[in-house]
């Protein structure tokens, strides 16, 4: 059995690295999420969810004739603090051990390796017209909202 001990040693370090990966990646959204609302007068927040399509929002995106998602998948969403309203920013791919984390927006992909390849892709994102579009349109929405 001993041929096996190294093994173990090896996933279990693995998997407590990776976990230690995971959280940095949460806390660095958590820390945009908090710069959003100070941007935004508490209007507009960010979150990193995992999202599960459900029977009708597929059959509303076959109707649409948009790309339908089945599976459970990682999101990136600019969301209204006044009335829950959400727009996904991004697409989220996290890797089994945290990174390489990548993200999907505005027809292009951005991969990040470690914390600060994360951060300078998080800039990216939320440099973009399309992010500060949908940023607009849900602080705006988010001021008439009672």
């Amino acid at each position: 059995m001993s041929d096996f001990d190294d093994a173990i040693q090896a996933g279990i370090s693995a998997a407590l690295e990776a976990t230690k990966k995971r959280a940095e990646i949460a806390a660095i959204m958590k820390e945009i999420a908090k710069a959003l609302e100070a941007a935004t007068e508490s209007l507009v927040t960010l979150q990193y969810k995992k999202i599960t399509p459900t029977l009708q929002s597929v059959a509303t995106m076959l109707t649409m004739g948009t790309p339908t998602r089945t599976k459970p998948y990682w999101a990136i969403v600019a969301k209204s603090k006044k009335d829950n309203y959400e727009i996904q920013i991004a697409e989220a791919q996290p890797g089994d051990a945290g990174y390489p984390f990548s993200i999907e927006f505005d027809g292009g992909e951005l991969v990040s390796h470690d914390r600060q390849s994360l951060i300078a892709i998080m800039k990216e994102l939320l440099s973009s017209p399309l992010t500060g579009e949908q940023i607009i349109k849900i602080q705006e929405r988010a001021k008439t909202a009672k």
